[in-house]
């Protein structure tokens, strides 16, 4: 009991104890499954630096927020025709220079972007942009990237410096019609578009031309960065990237809107703290599972099915933290089923050099409405799988973080000033989970003890 944090070292065999993851005319494609990532693990000192999950397309999205931020966006027909975007980021390491990825893999037709730039933001809130920051994003030189449906690209490196915790702007137009747009339908942040038919006012630094905003990404799926190495500590490894992959906890659900405050931004800031240069990537899926449960098309492709896509094919990834698993049981699935999909995760990530650290399912006692939680049923099937997947060798390490999330005085019961409702964690509680993920299993030697390598090229 207490917040202690149990995390067993596989490999080593020993267990420790701490307190402590195409058609493309222009652009490049980027593949979405294990085999063709792993053959580009780092490409030249690249690395994912900020990312999220695209998974379904406007205006579909399985939660909403008291709080979060308003909808108003205003299209044609659920479509892009003739608007420009502008799309805030918030990465949690800084760089020198950056790429981007977009994605068109939910469209049905051509997606067409032009007139992509990023500045730094102006001020903590708004559209408006530093016009003296502001740098062209191109696509294999062009100013035009042409994205094939179900495809994704990468930019052209540019020179950009930005510090950790800048927010930065990410504007581009749209020609259109766009058919329907991929987007992650759940930012907890502002996002800010022009409306139909307004044109090309990605040149307006003053903001005034996007009233329009949304609580998602559209299209924006990553950002890669590169850093000079006069920047890195003496005698440091390359910098390299770690991604969160998980549901609704990790996407950022009842953290306080606007503020970064879901547990990978948490998490990246300890790693600052530390001294660790890496590039921190959520890719949570509000409402996702691990296996194929025959759940609606907006909780996004189960976890073994998106794995490829939203983990090995991100830049220079080194290892992933995997908290996944309580809306299968909610279903329900029975833990066994819900354990081989863990060990499904695991063998595609090591099979391309990635290191896995898999998290316990944390406690809960919701309400069956809204989120289906039966717990005569289900709660002991989540404290067989939490059994399973601590005795587990099939991982690299194992983080008990549901016990750092209990009740002091209650045995499985979530600590109610960590929650909002007894299954999401509020502000407060998304710190108390990030420094419960133990850092030694997610970070290269001489940092820690992630000792897999992803292929060379």
């Amino acid at each position: 009991m207490g917040c202690a944090t149990r995390f067993h070292f596989m490999a080593a065999g020993i267990a420790a104890l701490a307190v402590a993851g195409c058609n493309v005319s222009s652009g490049r494609s980027v593949a979405g499954d294990a085999g063709d990532a792993a053959s580009d693990p780092a490409e030249a000192g690249w690395f994912a630096a900020w990312g999220t999950a695209n998974y379904t397309t406007f205006p579909n999205g399985p939660l909403t927020q008291d709080g979060a931020s308003p909808s108003t966006g205003v299209f044609d027909g659920n479509e892009a025709v003739e608007q420009s975007f502008r799309m805030m980021i918030h990465p949690g390491v800084g760089g020198d220079r950056v790429r981007f990825h977009f994605s068109n893999v939910f469209g049905d037709r051509p997606l067409v972007l032009r007139s992509v730039s990023v500045a730094l933001r102006a001020a903590a809130s708004g559209a408006a942009i530093d016009p003296a920051t502001a740098v062209p994003i191109t696509f294999e030189g062009s100013s035009e990237a042409r994205i094939a449906p179900g495809a994704e690209i990468v930019s052209d490196g540019v020179g950009f410096g930005y510090a950790a915790g800048d927010d930065l702007a990410v504007t581009f137009h749209v020609p259109g019609p766009s058919g329907p747009m991929s987007w992650h339908a759940e930012a907890f942040a502002t996002q800010y578009l022009s409306l139909p038919q307004s044109g090309d006012v990605t040149g307006d630094a003053s903001g005034a031309s996007f009233p329009s905003v949304e609580r998602g990404w559209f299209f924006l799926s990553g950002m890669d960065a590169q850093i000079d190495a006069g920047k890195l500590p003496a005698g440091g490894i390359p910098p390299f990237g770690i991604v969160m992959f998980g549901d609704s906890i990790t996407d950022g659900f009842a953290s306080t809107p606007e503020r970064n405050e879901r547990y990978p931004d948490f998490f990246a800031r300890r790693l600052r703290d530390a001294g660790v240069v890496a590039g921190v990537v959520n890719a949570g899926i509000n409402s996702n599972t691990v296996t194929a449960t025959g759940g609606a098309v907006t909780d996004g492709a189960p976890g073994i099915e998106r794995f490829g896509r939203d983990v090995l094919a991100r830049s220079g990834v080194r290892s992933v933290f995997i908290l996944l698993g309580t809306n299968d049981l909610s279903f329900p699935v029975v833990a066994e089923s819900v354990y081989a999909g863990l060990v499904n995760l695991a063998a595609q990530a090591h099979a391309a050099g990635v290191c896995t650290l898999v998290g316990t399912i944390l406690p809960r006692n919701d309400p069956p409405l809204p989120f289906g939680w039966d717990a005569a049923t289900e709660e002991p099937e989540r404290q067989k799988l939490n059994g399973m997947i601590l005795a587990s060798t099939e991982f690299d390490a194992v983080a008990d973080v549901a016990e750092a999330m209990e009740d002091p005085l209650l045995d499985n019961q979530p600590f109610r000033p960590y929650f909002v409702e007894g299954l999401h964690p509020n502000s407060v509680g998304m710190e108390v989970l990030a420094d419960a993920i133990p850092l030694e299993p997610l970070l290269p030697a001489p940092l820690g003890k992630c000792a897999r390598q992803r292929p060379a090229g």
